[in-house]
């Protein structure tokens, strides 16, 4: 049995090499002990390293670009990566819908600059929409008349609240599992026998040995994920009401040094002892929307390009 021994040795499944670069296994010799367990002087037997299962499969030389032999399953393990492979499918709820309608802000900050005191005069145009910051004049004026009251046709806007986006699953997950077993040599790795079960995990190769298929697996993070939800607003239900509207005059262009506060009627507002240049407008509006029509729309879908697997085929 003493004799038989190199030759058992020999037909092993680690001393059968797959070698992608054709270079031969660790560039070493038959006899020379660089190859794993053929019969040379001081080498080690195939899976003779660490306790680890010896390779049932191919050892191989890792090409280019690749990290590491992996086992596909959808079991639990000390994962290297993990996510859906290929085109899994995705279970993703709808966008929770947040907006709401709202009455529009510019129904109430219309005004109109006006050359008398008495604000019967115009100055010039209406002002749209001036908002709490300064709004200067083109020229200096003697009162600000107000255009502002309930436009119950007007359209409502919409608050432009985000949507709430559920946490979506994947109906599958699958895990990329490191192989345990020895081919003796430090820069061999074991790709054990399976169609479609072992993998070699690229980490800047793009493309697969022509012998393996490739398999994308996309980590659950890298997927796309544009669900959404908008509010289509209808008009306003009511008559809106606008509060009594402040504004503080100044003489500057800016907005600066001392300003002056005051009204001589509800819709008109004049700072009684000079013209003003600038001023700062505020208001409080009230009212009420129709109910918003929620619109979702969007998806979860995978990425274009996830991590590169080339298995057996």
């Amino acid at each position: 049995m003493g004799r038989l021994l190199p030759i058992l040795l020999c037909f092993t499944p680690a001393a059968c090499l797959l070698d992608f670069d054709r270079a031969g296994p660790q560039g070493g010799t038959a006899g020379s002990g660089a190859t794993q367990g053929a019969g040379g002087g001081g080498g080690e037997p195939a899976g003779g390293g660490g306790g680890e299962a010896p390779c049932d499969g191919e050892c191989i030389s890792l090409p280019d670009g690749f990290s590491s032999v992996v086992r596909l399953t959808t079991d639990e393990c000390e994962a290297v990566a993990e996510g859906g492979l290929d085109d899994v499918a995705v279970s993703a709820p709808e966008a929770v819908c947040a907006c709401s309608c709202v009455v529009p802000d510019d129904l109430c900050r219309s005004v109109r600059p006006a050359s008398d005191t008495t604000c019967t005069v115009n100055g010039s145009a209406i002002l749209a929409a001036p908002g709490p910051a300064c709004t200067t004049l083109t020229a200096p004026a003697k009162g600000l008349g107000f255009v502002i009251g309930g436009q119950p046709t007007a359209t409502c806007d919409s608050d432009e609240k985000k949507a709430d986006k559920p946490p979506f699953t994947l109906n599958e997950t699958t895990r990329a599992c490191p192989v345990e077993a020895s081919c003796g040599g430090a820069d061999l790795s074991c790709l054990p026998a399976g169609a479609g079960t072992y993998c070699l995990l690229a980490d800047t190769a793009t493309e697969c040995p022509a012998e393996l298929v490739p398999h994308q697996l996309n980590p659950l993070s890298s997927y796309f994920d544009d669900r959404d939800c908008e509010c289509a607003c209808n008009g306003v239900d009511g008559n809106v009401g606008c509060g009594t509207p402040t504004v503080v005059f100044y003489e500057s262009t800016d907005c600066s040094g001392q300003g002056f506060s005051g009204f001589t009627a509800v819709n008109c507002a004049t700072p009684t002892s000079f013209s003003f240049s600038s001023f700062v407008f505020t208001r409080s509006v009230s009212g009420s929307c129709a109910p918003a029509t929620h619109v979702t729309s969007g998806g979860v879908a995978p990425p274009k390009s996830g991590l590169l697997l080339c298995c057996r085929a």
